[in-house]
């Protein structure tokens, strides 16, 4: 499904918006997203569309030692310059996949090739072996003592239109959220930039747009969320929703 985007995002890996460290702009921005997003401390999160891990190593920091990021990524280069970055943090995850797969994965008890810690980093002969020795089933992995898999915080940064079949994905993170579960969508740019970048790049990407926002609400209230505020505009998009 994810098959040319990968090969794009693999190209993008050295581009400043993917592998600088976020701006003083940025920053500002992302202090506001979690002084509104509550508490990350001791939660289990997933983050998919990872990248670079730009966002996962500040998640790790706030999740702490007793919490979790689980951080998905569908570009080997990304996922490769992630665990680089996020080398010895022993509370992350970096998984080479979509959501969609993780969660088929999960749900057929396959076992999950290459799914290990941030840390050791390995290469080479080494990555091999760990990601073989470290390689983990689906069943009791991501799921609770019910067999349901279910994570505090879903917060999908930079990534929302990127998603091949929004209603779908939609379902799909609720299902894996714990009843009252967060769900956050963030842009560090307004819908309406984000949908001129992407339709003007004459990429893969051309076509990956964020939904209006009463197709958004129609989206998530159908799905079994509601919508805590979502904000568009100098300061980007920012939506909060919760699991009902």
């Amino acid at each position: 499904m994810y098959q040319q985007k990968a090969v794009f995002f693999d190209q993008q890996v050295n581009e400043s918006w993917a592998a600088d460290e976020y701006d003083e702009r940025e920053r500002n921005i992302l202090k506001n997203v979690f002084a509104r997003s509550g508490t990350f401390r001791k939660m289990k999160i997933l983050e998919p569309g990872c990248g670079t891990g730009r966002l996962t190593r500040i998640l790790s920091d706030r999740a702490g030692p007793c919490g979790l990021v689980v951080a998905l990524d569908i570009s080997p280069n990304m996922v490769k310059t992630a665990r680089k970055r996020l080398e010895g943090r022993k509370n992350v995850q970096v998984h080479l996949t979509s959501l969609e797969e993780m969660i088929s994965r999960e749900n057929s008890h396959e076992s999950y090739p290459g799914a290990r810690p941030a840390h050791p980093a390995a290469d080479g002969r080494n990555q091999a072996e760990n990601g073989k020795n470290q390689a983990v089933t689906g069943k009791n992995f991501f799921k609770d003592n019910n067999d349901n898999i279910k994570f505090d915080i879903i917060i999908c940064h930079q990534v929302f239109p990127h998603f091949e079949d929004k209603h779908n994905i939609v379902v799909l993170m609720h299902e894996m959220l714990k009843k009252k579960g967060r769900l956050i969508i963030h842009h560090f740019i307004s819908l309406k930039q984000i949908n001129d970048i992407h339709r003007k790049a004459g990429t893969t990407v051309q076509n990956d747009t964020m939904p209006g926002s009463e197709e958004m609400k129609a989206l998530f209230t159908e799905s079994g969320f509601k919508i805590i505020f979502m904000n568009d505009d100098e300061n980007g998009y920012f939506l909060k929703a919760v699991k009902l």
